[in-house]
């Protein structure tokens, strides 16, 4: 069943007691000389057997009791045996106090009378202190043996608390695992739910920023379509009204004005294709735009993605800690336990003491472990958490570093939009300039053209009434012509008359020519000019509303 570790103690006291007794018999041979009566009192208890002492008990206070007897109590510190041991105070007194033969003699006999009772009870202690010896260790191999019996009484007993220690420790540890395995469900839960709003608030600055970017792309696309439909309304139009009122104004002068018209489409032509440039570069800045906000976003789903990921890993680690930590308690209390069951088969009070102070520390670690394990998941809580805050922090900081940027992306393509409207507006304003100024030069091109085309007209009618009255001379010349010579074919024709001799009848009058009368009328009718309803071609109205008409036409 095991060594009698429970009762050494008691034997060591004993051994302890005998070697006091040993040691207090030869102090009291250094002590100095008693008294012949204390010595004569104390000899008729000096004899010992073995059956005259009581035993004693387990503390060993009543082993000193034949010691009190002897006179022994009090601890002398003198010095080792010899000649000058018995001469002590008491001696050196009477040796100084007599000086005659017979004191000394007196003072030796009794040196040697307490030496040799000294010795007497030297040898009295020592078979005392033999039969003390035997009584302790048969008593205590009776104490062994009762130890024994209780020992296997309580195997059962301490087989049992020491399952029910078990039990309990497996319990303790199965609800600190429990809790560490909550803990870490609640932290993951955190984790999760903390990483499920990073990722809604994330899709939602990204929507809205979609939604920003879609509207400002809208806007400033309609502002540029309008801009440009606009512009190129306006020049449309104001080319058109320009070019109608250039072609009525300069419809009589098509030629002179045919690089006019063409510098003019040219002028509309490079409009429209500056125009066109305009909005294709729009066009351009706002899908250049539109992809770097999409990298953007793909950036920032990509760093949402390892950060989950990050927090997946530590909570695998902060997971297999927790049960590492669970294992190492189980086996610290497993190996608690197979030491408390490899020292039950020690002494009953040994054993009590054990299990109680085993079970006292068992319970403390116990406690302690549930403590630590408490603050474990407390740490790890805290340090989930504050992973967690941090994963958030930094997420929301890469978020807000997100939002600045498509903040200053949105600014800069307000500010290219910006400018791009600047300059469409400053094209605008220099095309409706060059325009005006066109209409201008146009217009005073215009004015002096009709003013050149006025001034020819005047010379054209003037010279067509010169030409008017230079043909109405000439018709009245040519009257007078026919007059003459109607009048000299009349002349010619009573000549011929005259001249004509008949052969055989005389002739009557020859009627006149039917020939020369239709030549003659021909001509004059060719000289006569048709009368008209209106003023006389010869006139200066008539000339002036024919050379006015195609004026007023073009």
């Amino acid at each position: 069943m095991g060594t009698h570790v429970p009762h050494s103690g008691e034997v060591d006291q004993m051994s302890r007691a005998v070697h006091e007794t040993e040691n207090f018999a030869q102090l009291d041979l250094q002590a100095p000389m008693e008294p012949a009566n204390a010595v004569d009192a104390v000899s008729p208890a000096s004899p010992a057997s073995p059956a005259n002492p009581a035993l004693p008990a387990a503390d060993g206070t009543s082993q000193r009791r034949p010691i009190d007897h002897l006179g022994l109590d009090s601890p002398l510190s003198g010095s080792s045996l010899g000649g000058s041991s018995l001469g002590g105070s008491d001696e050196t007194g009477l040796i100084e106090g007599s000086s005659t033969p017979a004191d000394v003699h007196d003072a030796l006999l009794a040196a040697r009378h307490k030496l040799s009772a000294a010795e007497a009870r030297l040898s009295e202690a020592h078979d005392e202190a033999q039969s003390i010896i035997a009584d302790g260790l048969e008593q205590a191999s009776m104490i062994a043996r009762s130890a024994e019996l209780a020992a296997e009484s309580l195997m059962p007993q301490a087989e049992e608390e020491a399952a029910e220690i078990v039990a309990r420790a497996q319990g303790d540890a199965q609800i600190i695992r429990d809790q560490a395995d909550a803990l870490l469900a609640e932290a993951k839960t955190l984790r999760a739910d903390a990483h499920l709003g990073l990722a809604e608030e994330l899709a939602a600055e990204r929507a809205e920023h979609d939604a920003i970017l879609q509207s400002e792309r809208e806007a400033l696309a309609a502002e540029l379509r309008t801009s440009a439909e606009q512009a190129e309304q306006d020049f449309v139009d104001r080319h058109a009204e320009t070019h109608a009122r250039v072609e009525q104004l300069l419809a009589s002068a098509k030629r002179e004005h045919a690089d006019a018209t063409v510098d003019a489409d040219m002028m509309r032509a490079d409009a429209r294709k500056e125009a066109r440039m305009l909005l294709e570069s729009a066009r351009a800045d706002a899908a250049a735009e539109m992809s770097a906000a999409a990298e953007q976003t793909a950036w920032a789903q990509q760093v949402v993605a390892g950060l989950i990921a990050a927090a997946e890993l530590d909570a695998q680690r902060i997971r297999k800690s927790a049960h590492l930590d669970s294992a190492a308690v189980a086996r610290q209390a497993r190996t608690r336990l197979s030491a408390l069951l490899e020292a039950s088969g020690e002494a009953r009070r040994s054993r009590q003491a054990a299990a109680e102070s085993d079970a006292a520390a068992l319970t403390d670690a116990a406690e302690q472990a549930l403590l630590r394990a408490k603050s474990d998941a407390i740490q790890i809580r805290e340090q989930a958490r504050a992973e967690a805050d941090e994963a958030i922090a930094e997420a929301e900081d890469v978020a807000s570093a997100r939002i600045a940027r498509a903040d200053r992306r949105l600014e800069e393509a307000e500010s290219g939009a910006r400018a791009v409207r600047e300059r469409v507006a400053e094209e605008t304003s220099r095309s409706q300039r060059e325009l005006h100024e066109f209409r201008r030069n146009t217009k005073a091109e215009a004015i002096g053209i009709i003013a050149d085309a006025r001034s020819e007209a005047d010379e054209l009618r003037t010279l067509a009434r010169q030409l008017l009255v230079d043909a109405r001379a000439e018709v009245v010349t040519l009257a007078q012509r026919r007059d003459t010579i109607a009048s000299e074919l009349g002349n010619l024709s009573g000549i011929i008359e005259a001249l004509a001799v008949p052969d055989v009848l005389p002739q009557p009058d020859p009627q006149p020519d039917p020939h020369s009368d239709q030549a003659a009328s021909q001509l004059t009718a060719a000289a006569t000019p048709e009368p008209t309803h209106g003023p006389p071609h010869g006139s200066p109205d008539a000339a002036d509303e024919e050379i006015r008409t195609p004026v007023s036409d073009s």
